[in-house]
C-alpha cells in the first residue's frame, strides 16, 4: 500500500462537500432545532485562507398555525 493510500485511511470521509451537505441536512432535520432556523456549512481552505460556503439547509418541522 502506498503512502497516499495509507494517509487516505486516516480521513473519516472522502468527499468533504458531500459530507458537509449530509451533516447539514441531519442537523436541519433534528427535532432539537426549531423550525425555520437556517443551517449553513462552510469549508475553511487552509492553503488559501478562504472560507467557502458549501451547504445551506433550513429546518422544516411544521409549526402550529393559530
Amino acid at each position: 500500500m502506498s503512502l497516499v493510500e495509507q494517509i487516505r485511511h486516516l480521513y473519516p470521509f472522502r468527499d468533504l462537500e458531500a459530507n458537509l451537505r449530509e451533516q447539514g441536512e441531519r442537523v436541519a432535520s433534528s427535532p432539537l432545532v426549531p423550525a425555520g432556523i437556517p443551517v449553513t456549512g462552510f469549508v475553511y481552505e487552509v492553503e488559501s485562507g478562504r472560507l467557502r460556503e458549501v451547504a445551506t439547509a433550513r429546518t422544516g418541522r411544521a409549526q402550529a398555525v393559530a
